[in-house]
């Protein structure tokens, strides 16, 4: 058993040349989405060069609709899409308006799309009650 301080991070990193589907753990008992606490932390990082890109968690999708080169970041706490530090909301469209919850226990992340070179990096703050 992994003790775990309030405030740790949990990291799940892969990277893919074409459609990949991950699962990986969230310890807390609390789903983490747009209605956690401030503090909260929930970031889909992804880096590389895509044509297009669809980012699926536990059944909610994130496209990212314009070709690009760089940082994406997916924060599910803020409801924002950036690229390369720019807004790009704009450019997005599926579950915008609940974005990517993280569930209690296991979670599957799937990312599509074309021309993919990316390395993805899930980054989250267990929450308990």
């Amino acid at each position: 058993n992994i003790d775990m301080a309030w405030d740790s991070s949990n990291f799940y990193n892969f990277q893919t040349t074409g459609a990949k589907t991950h699962v990986f753990d969230n310890p807390g008992t609390q789903a983490i989405d747009f209605r956690s606490p401030e503090e909260g932390l929930s970031t889909i990082k992804i880096e590389g060069s895509w044509s297009t890109i669809t980012v699926t968690l536990n059944g909610e999708a994130i496209t990212y609709n314009k070709a690009g080169t760089g940082t994406l970041i997916i924060d599910n706490i803020n409801m924002e899409v950036l690229i390369n530090g720019v807004n790009g909301l704009k450019d997005t469209i599926g579950s915008i308006d609940t974005f990517l919850p993280i569930k209690p226990g296991p979670n599957s992340i799937n990312v599509s799309g074309t021309d993919l070179n990316i390395e993805v990096t899930i980054d989250f703050k267990p929450q308990w009650l």
